[in-house]
């Protein structure tokens, strides 16, 4: 069972609370490039007001592959929280905006429900299965 994401809007307008919990019994891995758990080094939200896409301003990180402490892991039962204040890498007005969160990259390990008894690294991609995670988008008033 593929872990569950969820985007809110918290009593700050301008801050997003994003959560993923896994509800099934597999060991997670999230890539944190292009996610929530970035800090803005990534576009990972794609932001429109009235149709029309709102730029992007925060940084954009060069990397190479991934390395262990890249990924965030979900244990069975576990959550992953985070708050983002959309003002650190878009200019926002007064207004309705439509949130969407690109997909997310998660690794299960391949052939096992269960975890391995040694730990597999994580940069040893034919040891994992890729998957994609969708959240759904977001409609947020933003009032100053």
């Amino acid at each position: 069972m593929l872990p569950e994401c969820s985007l809110s809007q918290t009593s700050k307008s301008s801050i997003l609370h994003f959560s993923i919990s896994n509800r099934g019994s597999d060991i997670w891995h999230l890539l944190k490039w292009h996610s929530p758990f970035d800090a803005w080094f990534s576009e990972f939200i794609e932001l429109t007001q009235e149709g029309r896409a709102v730029l992007y301003e925060g940084a954009m990180a060069k990397r190479g592959r991934p390395d262990e402490e890249d990924y965030l892991t979900i244990e069975p039962g576990g959550v992953a929280e985070i708050e983002l204040d959309l003002r650190e890498a878009f200019q926002l007005d007064s207004g309705k905006y439509r949130v969407a969160l690109k997909p997310l990259q998660l690794l299960l390990e391949r052939g096992s429900i269960t975890p391995a008894p040694q730990k597999v690294p994580l940069n040893k991609a034919e040891h994992y299965k890729v998957f994609e995670l969708h959240c759904k988008d977001i409609y947020i008033d933003i009032k100053y």
